[in-house]
């Protein structure tokens, strides 16, 4: 892995760890603080996609009341890969909302903007049977 592919795996899983931190934290605006004015989202719960950084702000509370205060959404795996101006996430999560515990599939798109890692793109899924 080159020195310039290694710096940008590294600042996306920066990128990465906050929004983890954030939903944690249950932050609105920290979670969406690198995420596109256009985000596109596809998630579990309706509306089962979303465009905008207002709606992808709007969405989260109805998860953070599932969750509970025992709730967490933390990751199990989590690969990343970057070039120098595009990158993309993919995880298994482990998900505790309503009392249960379930995988949540993740998907994340990115592009590097100037001097920062935007998320273009958001996709959150159940395998069927969850």
């Amino acid at each position: 892995m080159s020195s310039d592919v290694s710096a940008a795996v590294d600042e996306v899983r920066a990128v990465v760890d906050a929004w983890f931190d954030a939903i944690r934290r249950r932050d609105l605006e920290d979670l969406a603080a690198s995420h596109s004015e256009a985000i596109v989202m596809f998630d579990v719960p309706p509306p089962t996609a979303l465009t905008g950084i207002e709606a992808y702000r709007e969405s989260w509370p109805q998860f953070f009341a599932a969750m509970g205060e025992e709730g967490f959404l933390e990751p199990v795996d989590l690969h990343i890969e970057a070039s120098d101006d595009v990158a993309f996430v993919y995880a298994t999560l482990r998900c505790r909302a309503d009392g249960h515990d379930f995988p949540v599939r993740l998907t994340i798109g990115l592009r590097h903007v100037g001097d920062e890692w935007i998320v273009l793109h958001e996709h959150h899924s159940v395998p069927a049977g969850s």
